[in-house]
């Protein structure tokens, strides 16, 4: 085993049961960023822009919570999202995503 045996390897210092599965880490962040996109393409238009309201409330929660692990940044600037987004923005984001996700597992597998 190359890393047990490198005397410069320093062990993660979160205990493994703290850090969620890389995969929901991933799908969050993923997920987010088509969010944002969604929004920044479709409900842009000041003087109500979603787009804008849920970037300034997304950095603002950044900023107040300097120390989150990303999976959790992630995870609450989502619910955040959830909560404010009209429903239909929301499931329409998220049914995009999807599609989209189901149309990249198919290509992958020839």
């Amino acid at each position: 085993n190359v890393i047990a045996n490198n005397p410069n390897y320093n062990p993660p210092t979160n205990p493994p049961s703290t850090n969620p599965p890389p995969a929901a880490y991933n799908e969050y962040s993923e997920f987010l960023n088509h969010l944002y996109s969604h929004l920044k393409q479709s409900h842009n238009s000041p003087p109500n822009s979603l787009y804008e309201k849920m970037k300034e409330m997304g950095n603002r929660f950044v900023s107040d919570n300097p120390t989150i692990d990303d999976a959790t940044k992630y995870r609450s600037l989502l619910e955040m999202c959830r909560k404010e987004l009209p429903n239909a923005v929301y499931v329409n984001a998220k049914n995009e995503f999807t599609k989209k996700k189901e149309i990249a597992k198919l290509r992958s597998l020839g």
